[in-house]
């Protein structure tokens, strides 16, 4: 769902924005989003931190989930090779490795999916930044007689 969403909100024209410059190519707005003018270098690292996180939490999902899979295959296996009722005394040896392995399945799995779930949420989040946070900054200075002024002012 929130893939759509990132395809929807980058590929829409906003109202404070038509295409951000004819010579830019269209994955650029991943990043700089469609406001007009150059992204600053802290919106780059910001945006760019969102997505890296997003897919490393990405491939630890793939990887604790396929992990997860892999212990409940040999579960599986592990409960084939035992008699019937072998797990009639939950204290004995056999049923207590059976049991170890389903629960570490268990763990693997949700911690696979809540990272799956965080991937999405960091590349949404990503996206969301690029888009809304303005290119548009101002830093100002003024001297006068007896006083200087220095400001910055940039648009969220």
């Amino acid at each position: 769902m929130s893939f759509v969403t990132i395809a929807l909100l980058l590929c829409a024209t906003t109202a404070h924005a038509a295409d951000p410059e004819p010579s830019t190519p269209w994955a650029a707005r991943f990043i700089r989003g469609t406001s007009p003018g150059d992204p600053s270098g802290a919106k780059l690292a910001t945006v760019a931190t969102l997505y890296g996180v997003g897919i490393a939490s990405l491939a630890a999902g793939v990887v604790f989930t396929a992990q997860g899979i892999d212990t409940g295959t040999d579960a599986d296996e592990f409960a084939r090779r035992q008699p019937d009722d072998f797990c009639a005394d939950r204290g004995s040896e056999s049923c207590t490795d059976y049991l170890g392995l389903r629960r570490n399945e268990s763990d693997q799995l949700l911690f696979g999916q809540a990272l799956l779930g965080a991937s999405a949420l960091f590349v949404l989040s990503g996206a969301l930044t690029a888009e809304l946070w303005s290119n548009r900054a101002e830093l100002r200075a003024s001297a006068g007689p007896s006083r200087m002024t220095l400001g910055f002012s940039a648009n969220f």
